[in-house]
């Protein structure tokens, strides 16, 4: 999802007839419930605002939450937008789609009720009454409410229109997610439910990290076909689909034995008509478990076998699932490694505005940045920002412990190139040789099983330099030539009484383990190793990081201007040769650039 797609340039458009809610409501139901807190600005029947372009903003007023009712979609095809001045106490399920999905070309989804659109945001998909009706369905289903639930739908309850109540929105989104009783995630857009073999965006999308990570309980809507699903014993278990009971969104718990629960993955969702949901981390361990897809443990269709499924590929699943993983309480002790993993899930994604790339995360770390503050394609204004805040909480430059392999942006090396934005379409990046690729590729390069520990943390100034203090060693660079037999994979290697290494970009390079900072080596610029964390599993106790040494990583860092350092490239040391950095003496440095911005 992208809340402020509406900025972008328009796309060619059917007019339609622009629809604002009269000053004196149509009693449609007199049996309309007051709502705690609550306020009816909006109330229209289906017929009335199909083909129609809604102008919410007319009768809301700014800085105030908004909730869709979910009776009146499916009761009584009524749209009703209730606001309030105070957060919601009302039981709520937020929506976490694309802005704009692909064409339904060849779906078996079928529009019965018709769409509407929102002023302000026009761009984006129509949404389709459909699917807002199929959404209430799915979070009331065996369960009853007083009152309500309700839905949140950025296009209906943002106001489009008003950039005041827009960066009002944004600082309370983390909340809106964090509070609710559930989330549904519409990987195909709001236009059309996807099934569970078609490919989607949604993944690849900035805002919908913290739309899966905020919340407790998430689950993914899809449009059911039984043609996905092979085997003679899948009838008897979608049989139990459709029983309901008491819902929880819980997802099956995990059980070794094949013989079983050989349809743990199936026995988890739940069918009702023709579409269905399963919980979200139920379907990201499908994903991970086998990258093929197999949901129930058999084969689908030999048509499907290589077809990409409804969240992305292996990787993409992968990442959010450690993040997914890293957020709940088990992991509370280890803030860092969970937002090592929040770095390494949205960089993979992109939005239509560089900005929006902080602001959909930034909550996610206890931050929350004035929005007005910065314009829309002033991502490096707020990367700066959002890293000075959270090392300003004593915590430690997580980005660079999770994205250190990757090439370093030239006006703050810290961090790497960021991906190219677009409003569809997944996440591209130059690199430093000029080829774009897929930021997929980039971040398989990552073991995404493993953390860094012992990060330093520090402070960040206005120009984007880190400024903290790590063990360090003097190097130099050498010819290729003359370091034979030394490569990324050789390890360390002693030439001429010196130990000599090559970094991740197959650079050569020679260790002065007792040189000064100020001894002149040769006639380049001072270059050292510096200590940048211990690589350990993410399954490792607290007792196990303290007993064992385990692999170092080292930044190679070269000086450009006085005492002022740029990332290179760099290195792994081996437990065994970890010594070579541990013996370092502790210095500071200021790490950015090397170009201004």
């Amino acid at each position: 999802m992208s809340c402020f797609s509406c900025l972008l340039p328009r796309l060619p458009f059917t007019p339609r007839k622009v629809l604002a809610q009269s000053p004196s409501y149509p009693t449609y139901d007199e049996e309309l419930k007051p709502i705690p807190g609550g306020q009816l600005i909006f109330h229209e029947r289906f017929p009335d605002i199909i083909n129609t372009t809604l102008d919410i903003a007319q009768r809301a007023t700014p800085r105030r939450f908004r909730l869709v009712d979910c009776y009146q979609l499916i009761h009584k095809n009524e749209l009703c937008i209730y606001e309030f001045e105070t957060f919601p106490t009302v039981p709520y399920a937020p929506l976490s789609y694309v802005w704009r999905g692909r064409a339904a070309a060849g779906s078996d989804w079928k529009e019965d009720l018709g769409t509407f659109s929102v002023k302000g945001a026009e761009d984006g998909d129509p949404i389709s009454l459909d699917v807002l009706k199929t959404v209430s369905q799915a979070v009331s289903l065996g369960r009853q409410f007083p009152i309500g639930p309700f839905l949140w739908v950025d296009r209906l309850c943002i106001l489009q229109t008003d950039k005041s109540d827009k960066a009002w929105q944004i600082s309370h989104m983390f909340k809106i997610y964090k509070s609710c009783m559930v989330c549904v995630i519409l990987p195909g857009g709001i236009r059309h439910l996807a099934r569970l073999d078609e490919e989607t965006d949604w993944i690849h999308r900035g805002w919908t990290l913290q739309e899966s990570l905020a919340p407790e309980k998430v689950i993914v809507l899809f449009l059911f076909s039984r043609n996905f699903f092979e085997g003679d014993d899948v009838d008897k278990v979608l049989e139990n689909c459709e029983n309901y009971g008491d819902q929880t969104f819980a997802p099956i718990q995990q059980v070794d034995s094949e013989d079983s629960d050989s349809h743990k993955y199936l026995k988890a969702m739940k069918k009702f008509g023709r579409a269905a949901w399963v919980p979200l981390d139920s379907l990201l361990d499908a994903s991970t478990d086998n990258p093929r897809w197999q949901l129930t443990r058999m084969p689908p269709p030999e048509d499907m076998i290589n077809n990409p499924a409804i969240l992305g590929g292996y990787t993409e699943c992968d990442l959010l699932q450690m993040a997914r993983t890293a957020s709940t309480v088990s992991y509370q002790g280890r803030q860092e490694w969970r937002e090592q993993a929040i770095w390494r899930s949205s960089f993979i994604r992109t939005s239509s505005r560089p900005v929006d790339m902080i602001f959909s995360i930034m909550q996610l770390f206890d931050v929350n940045l004035d929005t007005t503050k910065f314009k829309e394609d002033n991502r490096l204004g707020a990367t700066i920002a959002l890293a000075s805040e959270i090392l300003q909480r004593g915590k430690t430059a997580s980005w660079l412990g999770s994205l250190f392999t990757l090439d370093s942006c030239p006006q703050i090396c810290t961090f790497p190139y960021f991906p190219k934005t677009s409003v569809s379409g997944k996440a591209m990046v130059s690199k430093n040789n000029g080829d774009e690729v897929e930021m997929i590729r980039e971040m398989e390069k990552i073991p995404t099983y493993r953390w860094l520990d012992k990060v330093p943390g520090g402070r960040m100034d206005e120009a984007g330099y880190f400024i903290f203090t790590s063990p360090a060693v003097r190097i130099t660079r050498v010819p290729n030539a003359q370091a034979p037999g030394v490569d990324q994979y050789s390890g360390t290697k002693e030439i001429d009484g010196f130990m000599h290494f090559a970094a991740e970009d197959e650079s050569s390079w020679r260790i002065y383990p007792e040189a000064s900072d100020i001894q002149k080596l040769d006639k380049s610029p001072r270059t050292f190793m510096v200590f940048l964390g211990k690589q350990v599993a993410h399954i490792s106790s607290i007792e196990e990081l303290e007993e064992n040494e385990g692999e170092s990583i080292v930044l190679v860092v070269e000086e450009h201007a006085p005492e002022r350092f740029h990332k290179i490239s760099c290195y792994l040391f081996s437990e065994s040769s970890s010594y070579l950095i541990r013996q370092g003496m502790e210095r500071q440095f200021y790490l950015g650039g090397p170009e201004a911005f």
